[in-house]
């Protein structure tokens, strides 16, 4: 396994790729990467023409919590809780 890269410095290394006629191996060794993580970089970068096409997402939306108390009682989630609390009184 490679070093690990932060995103800041993958900008910078497809930056360099770019200006450099796409020369992969060469970035490479500048950076101390693997001329796979020069191309896939470079191409994610091309192929959606925005950076943030190079975060890291991995494990980001499982298990995502709830932002504010608004979003946590959502529509559903008070209708549920309106139903709930009728069948209770109707049911006593």
């Amino acid at each position: 396994m490679g070093r690990k890269v932060s995103y800041d410095e993958k900008i910078e290394i497809v930056k360099w790729v770019l200006k450099h006629n796409h020369d992969y191996k060469q970035a490479a060794q500048k950076f101390d990467i693997t001329y796979s993580r020069a191309y896939a970089w470079t191409q994610k970068y091309e192929q959606a023409n925005d950076w943030t096409a190079l975060k890291d997402r991995r494990g980001k939306t499982r298990g995502r919590q709830p932002a504010d108390r608004e979003e946590q009682w959502s529509p559903v989630n008070k209708i549920d809780n309106l139903n709930r609390d009728f069948f209770v009184l109707c049911h006593d």
